[in-house]
């Protein structure tokens, strides 16, 4: 859980949020006014980086993320290397560049 938080602390959130209805055991570090990455310290086999309405996304399902389009947000599997690509996918997406 640790490993995880200062991971989310390194990137130098503006703040952190508390997730809602479907995301409610989640909390959010927010980046941008629409760049939140929610992550879940007990479950967390994925943080999801959100950055196009994050208070309507984080109101679906993780399931139901999952079998739409993935559009607005990035799923970032806790596996080796998800550091590395949580901290390049917010670099990018604060100066401006949008990656698919």
């Amino acid at each position: 859980m640790r490993d995880r938080l200062e991971a989310m602390e390194r990137l130098k959130p503006q703040g952190y949020i508390a997730g809602t209805n479907e995301f409610l055991r989640y909390f959010g570090a927010k980046f941008e006014e629409n760049l939140v990455a929610f992550e879940n310290l007990n479950n967390g086999n994925a943080i999801y980086v959100m950055y196009e309405d994050w208070q309507t996304l984080s109101q679906r399902s993780r399931i139901d993320l999952l079998k739409g389009p993935r559009e607005g947000f990035e799923r970032i599997v806790h596996q080796d290397g998800w550091k590395k690509r949580l901290a390049a996918f917010v670099r990018e997406r604060r100066r401006g560049k949008v990656r698919r």
